[in-house]
């Protein structure tokens, strides 16, 4: 059970304590603090926070994890960076955890599209595509019509490439064995994905969403 509030008052989490203390497995309640976030003039997007949780869930999961195998070590790699660009970019976390796939996704608010920013060996890089199980030429119907003035903003050529479609692709190359280049790779990655979603939004016309929050109980 989980209860999301914008704000809770000191006996709130206490109420959830009493609550894992007093039931049994499986059940577990969850206190998530719920606020709104603006990078630049993108969109505000939610931000959740837990402020309550079972007693050792953590270690459940660390212990979860452990019992179904132990991780390679390109995925302890990728998640090392992710974890890089979460402590620099904290709001990022909303479309991308720390795990170890080499992508993640923040989709383009009143579309069902998606930019992507990807963590290679060699390069850093970030494209628009639709969702999956989608088909490129519908991506491609959306962003046709505006394809020019996204190209000078964005400065790459739309193009298109992959098995669904990879739009507005770019790369910057670098040594990402060594960590020291990690804080600049992810602030290009997260700089670049907020400008490709608010150029997107602005051109095809999309709606600000605004986040008002959940009143407490």
């Amino acid at each position: 059970m989980v209860w999301i509030a914008s704000d809770f008052r000191d006996p709130h989490p206490s109420a959830i304590n009493w609550l894992t203390d007093h039931t049994v497995e499986p059940f577990a309640f969850f206190a998530v603090q719920v606020k709104a976030v603006r990078i630049g003039d993108s969109p505000i997007a939610p931000l959740f926070e837990v402020v309550g949780r079972p007693n050792g869930w953590d270690r459940q999961i660390q212990q979860q994890v452990r019992s179904r195998g132990e991780l390679s070590d390109l995925s302890r790699w990728r998640m090392r960076f992710w974890e890089c660009l979460l402590d620099l970019h904290p709001e990022q976390s909303i479309w991308g955890g720390r795990d170890a796939t080499s992508s993640h996704w923040r989709p383009v608010p009143g579309t069902d599209l998606v930019v992507a920013i990807y963590l290679a060996q060699k390069s850093v890089r970030l494209f628009v595509r639709g969702p999956r199980r989608g088909y490129p030429c519908d991506v491609l119907d959306q962003l046709a019509p505006h394809h020019q003035a996204l190209e000078s903003t964005l400065s790459t050529a739309m193009g298109m490439g992959g098995r669904y479609g990879h739009f507005f692709w770019q790369e910057r190359p670098g040594n990402l064995r060594d960590e020291s280049c990690w804080p600049a790779m992810a602030n290009w990655l997260h700089e670049h994905q907020c400008q490709y979603v608010e150029a997107i939004s602005q051109q095809l016309g999309v709606a600000e969403v605004v986040l008002i929050g959940v009143p407490s109980a």
